[in-house]
């Protein structure tokens, strides 16, 4: 096996092959991600880990404000599980949602690209649909109306449209497949069939989405166009990589995989698809904790 390329490697070459000249200055801040039922930070260089929350309860799903100052996550620190927000240093911390009564479940919050508004999965008795509300929690609305499951919402990065998967009955089981859905729930669209396909992320430009696409217990990152054309595989080889994020410049994606000792850990590859499978850098090693989960990558302005 050969050894991986440093992360600044990576970048750097892209914006060679690019035809740049010069690297282009960077917008990429840390990354957040879970481990242990807490929310991390890392540099993009792998330094500086850092636990955020520090709570005996379970965290999940971080995602960046668009400034890169607060980070709004999932958990049931308060007993039902809500959605809270904090700054980027963990301070300053906010509940949005308050489910105690209503038993609804809240997760996997995606924060609108002016920064207003937030869109997320709610899980009521079973049935798990994609809404948005202000950011201060007020303005609930719900976009999709599905029996099934309805997870991962990721805006457009004009705020008109919010891709997610919905999971579909085939046959004796699930599937799941990427669909997009106007911000004011119009415009409900399907962009993948087959195996399953989950985990979607707008690329900065608009023009792309990437997302995990597993067959056989085997997941790779996958990248398409915004239509859901012009399908391309970007990562491979025996491991489940998962959890796809892009970096805010464009140039590197974030996913989680097991493929060093059977532990998800976070790692970095070039956001490219090539002929061949691309090489991928590993960021972070917690495979002495619980590993690390759903990387949310910070914009810099």
């Amino acid at each position: 096996m050969r050894r991986a390329l440093p992360l600044a490697a990576v970048l750097a070459a892209l914006a060679w092959t690019a035809g740049a000249g010069a690297q282009p200055e960077s917008r990429n801040g840390r990354i957040a991600f879970v481990s242990t039922g807490d929310v991390w930070a890392v540099n993009t260089d792998g330094s500086d880990v850092d636990n955020l929350t520090h709570s005996p309860a379970r965290d999940a799903y971080p995602t960046w404000s668009p400034e890169g100052t607060r980070i709004v996550f999932s958990s049931n620190r308060a007993g039902a599980r809500d959605l809270w927000i904090m700054g980027a240093d963990g301070t300053g911390l906010r509940r949005l949602t308050r489910n105690g009564r209503s038993r609804a479940v809240d997760s996997a919050p995606s924060v609108s690209p002016d920064g207003r508004r937030v869109a997320f999965a709610r899980r009521i008795r079973g049935n798990q649909e994609i809404y948005t509300m202000n950011l201060d929690g007020t303005g609930l609305r719900r976009l999709t109306h599905h029996p099934g499951i309805d997870f991962d919402p990721a805006w457009a990065p004009d705020g008109s449209q919010i891709v997610f998967w919905r999971s579909l009955r085939r046959g004796a089981r699930d599937v799941h497949q990427v669909f997009a859905v106007g911000a004011d729930g119009s415009d409900l669209r399907r962009l993948t069939w087959g195996p399953d396909s989950d985990a979607p992320a707008w690329s900065p430009d608009g023009k792309r989405i990437v997302f995990t696409r597993t067959n056989h217990a085997r997941g790779d990152i996958w990248m398409m166009r915004a239509d859901g054309t012009g399908q391309q595989r970007v990562t491979g080889g025996a491991a489940h990589d998962d959890d796809p994020a892009w970096a805010p410049d464009g140039t590197a994606i974030a996913f989680t995989s097991d493929r060093t000792d059977g532990t998800p850990n976070v790692y970095v590859v070039a956001a490219k698809a090539p002929r061949k499978v691309a090489r991928v850098t590993k960021l972070v090693d917690l495979s002495g904790r619980s590993g690390a989960l759903t990387p949310a990558w910070q914009p810099v302005p």
